[in-house]
């Protein structure tokens, strides 16, 4: 989450790079790369069961997409940064 505060890496990972390539191969890189380890993670560490993986692996790409961009608006990106890293720590907290 530290890197999206950064000033260019907000407008060329967060904003421009989806606009310029589009909804549908943004998506497509998505799938493939963030998507994808995701759900190797969640069937590698049996995290959830196998029936749920690719759910999970969605609802956990949604969480840290919008959270990236909560950190990139956020007037006090160190403040907002502890507050994602908090809330994706509990999020993922299995106990």
């Amino acid at each position: 989450m530290r890197l999206a505060g950064d000033p260019v890496i907000r407008r060329i990972v967060l904003i421009d790079a989806p606009a310029v390539l589009g909804w549908e191969r943004w998506r497509a890189l998505e799938e493939r790369y963030s998507f994808g380890m995701l759900k190797s993670a969640l069937e590698a560490t049996k995290a959830v069961p196998a029936a749920y993986v690719d759910l999970h692996a969605h609802m956990l790409l949604a969480a840290i997409n919008e959270s990236a961009l909560l950190v990139a608006r956020g007037g006090d990106h160190a403040t907002a940064e502890a507050a994602v890293e908090e809330f994706l720590r509990r999020l993922l907290r299995t106990d």
